[in-house]
C-alpha cells in the first residue's frame, strides 16, 4: 500500500505547518483504529477480520490498531492491546522507524527484526490468503499460483501500472531499458499512460488485466532489505513474469523462487536481465519453473499461525494484570 509522492508531500508540509493529531476512531466497543489509512469500513480490514474470525475480540480487551498516519502516539491506554501495523516502508516515515515497539505492546512490518514485541507480518500476506486461512487453504492458494501455463501466449508482452515515479525514478528507467531492448511498455496506470485498457476494457481491476500480460514491470518504491509489498505477488498471483526492482534483489527468500524472478539493478548496464530476458524468450520454458519455494506455504503459514497464538497470548497477559 504505497502513497503517491504528492500525498507524501502534503503528508510532510501538513505535519509542518499545521499540528498533528492522533486520530482514533471506536470501531467497535472492543477494537478502534489510531492513524490508520482511509477506510469507508474499519470492519473490512483484514486485520480486523483475523481477529474476529480467531474470537480474539470476544476476550474483553480493546484491540487498539495503530499505524503511520499520524502524530505518533504518546500517551495509549495501558489496559489496550497496542498493536502497531505498518502498510508503508516505516524508515520514510522516520518518527516511526522504530517500528512502533516503544509505544506498543506488539509491532507488525517488514523490517527483520528479533526482538520480543516485534512479529514480521508483511503487507502482501493479506493480499493473497483470507484473514479465515487454514493451511490447507494456504497450500492450495500457493500451489494454484506456483505455476502459470501458457503466459509466452499472452497479447501484451510488457506493462506497467503505477500512479507515479516516486524518488529514484525507477520506474521510467525500467520502461526506458525495455523498450530500448524489447519493445512497447504498455503503460496502463496514470504514470507514462500510453493505453485506456485498464480504465475501459477491465473497468480498473490491476489483476484481470495483469491476467493477459506476460512481463510485469512491478518496482518498489524504494529499496530497503525486507520491503517487499503486494506488488510482485499480484503479478505471480495473475501468472505474470515479474520484472522486479527493490529489497534489495532478495524479495522473500523463504517464500519466491528467485529464479522465476527478473532483476532489475540500478547504476549497472543490467546485462543479466537481458540475457535472462532473452533466454526466456527463446527457449518458452518458463512455464516449468515454481514460483515459490518448496517451503513456501509453511512459512507463510508460521507468519499467520504465530500472529494469532501472540495476540491471544498478549491478551491473557493484559486481562491477568488489570
Amino acid at each position: 500500500m504505497d502513497f503517491n509522492l504528492f500525498e507524501v508531500l502534503v503528508m510532510e508540509i501538513f505535519s509542518i505547518f499545521r499540528k498533528e493529531v492522533v486520530r482514533t476512531i471506536q470501531v467497535t466497543p472492543n477494537f478502534q483504529a489510531t492513524n490508520l489509512w482511509h477506510c469507508e469500513d474499519f470492519k473490512t480490514l483484514w486485520l480486523y477480520k483475523f481477529l474476529d474470525h480467531h474470537k480474539l475480540l470476544e476476550k474483553d480487551v480493546t484491540v487498539n490498531l495503530i499505524s503511520v498516519f499520524g502524530k505518533r502516539p504518546t500517551d495509549l491506554n495501558k489496559d489496550y492491546l497496542n498493536i502497531f501495523f505498518t502498510a508503508e516502508n516505516v524508515h520514510y516515515f522516520k518518527k516511526y522507524n522504530d517500528n512502533g515497539m516503544s509505544f506498543s505492546d506488539l509491532s507488525l512490518g517488514f523490517d527483520y527484526i528479533d526482538h520480543p514485541k516485534y512479529h514480521r507480518f508483511p503487507l502482501w500476506i493479506t493480499y493473497l490468503f483470507p484473514p479465515d486461512s487454514t493451511f490447507e487453504k494456504v497450500k492450495e492458494i500457493v500451489n494454484n499460483y506456483n505455476y502459470s501455463s501458457g503466459v509466452l501466449d499472452r497479447p501484451t508482452q510488457f506493462s506497467l501500472i503505477a500512479s507515479h515515479n516516486y524518488r529514484g525514478k525507477m520506474r521510467k528507467k525500467i520502461v526506458n531499458f525495455i523498450e530500448a531492448n524489447f519493445g512497447k511498455v504498455e503503460c496502463a496506470g496514470k504514470f507514462m499512460n500510453n493505453t485506456n485498457k485498464l480504465k475501459v476494457d477491465y473497468k480498473d481491476n490491476k489483476l484481470d488485466y495483469l491476467k493477459q500480460v506476460v512481463f510485469n514491470i512491478c518496482p518498489e518504491n524504494t529499496n530497503n532489505k525486507g520491503y517487499t509489498t503486494e506488488k510482485i505477488f499480484e503479478a505471480i498471483q495473475c501468472g505474470c513474469i515479474p520484472i522486479y526492482w527493490g529489497d534489495e534483489s532478495n524479495p522473500e527468500p523463504t517464500i519466491l523462487n528467485r529464479e522465476a524472478i527478473l532483476f532489475y539493478k540500478d547504476n549497472t548496464t543490467n546485462e543479466e536481465l537481458k540475457k535472462n530476458l532473452n533466454l526466456i524468450l527463446s527457449s518458452k520454458n518458463i512455464d516449468t519453473i515454481p514460483r515459490f519455494t518448496d517451503n513456501a506455504a509453511e512459512e507463510i503459514w508460521r507468519m499467520i499461525y504465530e500472529l494469532r497464538n501472540k495476540i491471544d497470548q498478549l491478551i491473557v497477559e493484559k486481562k491477568l494484570a488489570v
